[in-house]
């Protein structure tokens, strides 16, 4: 099954104990309703077709990773419902346009044994470029340029890494 949240919007500013956002939940490539959170600590809403909802619901317990909250000592884990696979894609999508950004301006890469993502601004008004990047290579070696690598891969490694 595939679930996608599209028409993303975002409100960083009203945010407090959650994301503010509103989106259109997508099940197989069909809509099946609106899905938001206010950001004041409560959980998200969702208006559209509640038997698709049940069911995606339903499929993501079954079939997600469960994951795990850690407290004082111990940690329990619990089914992944469709709630919290929503507020997953929601932070791929985060993460995803924060990424986007940083990209078109510095060269972003990770350094073998070092923890983090390190920046290099390109000087001038110019998207950082070759040049930039063998600077980094011959600087770093075995550096991972995040520019040089598909979308994908480089999310994976900017979250990995604490985006």
């Amino acid at each position: 099954m595939k679930i996608e949240l599209k028409n993303v919007k975002h409100y960083p500013s009203m945010s407090e104990e959650t994301e503010c956002y509103q989106a259109s939940l997508y099940v197989d490539g069909v809509k099946i309703g609106t899905v938001s959170n206010r950001g004041t600590g409560g959980p998200d809403h969702f208006q559209g077709d509640q038997d698709a909802y049940a069911k995606a619901n339903e499929w993501c317990k079954a079939n997600l990773p469960p994951y795990t909250l850690e407290h004082g000592g111990g940690a329990d884990t619990y089914p992944t419902d469709l709630e919290i696979h929503c507020g997953d894609l929601l932070d791929t999508y985060i993460i995803t346009k924060q990424l986007k950004a940083q990209l078109k301006k510095k060269a972003l890469f990770t350094v073998p044994n070092e923890k983090g993502i390190f920046q290099l601004k390109y000087k001038g008004k110019q998207a950082p470029d070759e040049r930039l990047f063998d600077h980094i290579r011959q600087k770093h070696s075995g550096a991972v340029i995040l520019n040089t690598l598909p979308l994908s891969e480089a999310i994976a490694i900017f979250k990995s890494h604490g985006a």
